[in-house]
């Protein structure tokens, strides 16, 4: 899975969230005020763009602090280790 794919489809949900377009480095919660629930649903969004499941414990791997790019690092090499892990 490819970084840059994870983070477009983040940095579109985001917009479509907060009204504008965000910066890779803005915090998800204290910069642009988004929640846990927000965070649920931009993971849904990676879901569903790219036909994969990410593990459920992700959504509690979130730092506080993280940026959207931040959260592109942490859900590829989620999806890059769960591909490498899974039998064919």
């Amino acid at each position: 899975m490819n970084i840059n794919q994870i983070y477009d489809t983040i940095e579109a949900k985001v917009t479509e969230l907060i009204g504008f377009y965000p910066n890779a480095t803005e915090r998800l919660e204290a910069d642009l005020g988004l929640d846990s629930l927000d965070a649920l649903d931009i993971l849904i969004s990676v879901e569903n763009e790219h036909n994969v499941s990410i593990p459920n414990e992700v959504d509690r791997e979130i730092p506080d602090n993280a940026t959207l790019l931040d959260l592109a690092i942490l859900l590829t090499n989620k999806l890059n280790n769960k591909c490498d892990t899974d039998p064919m």
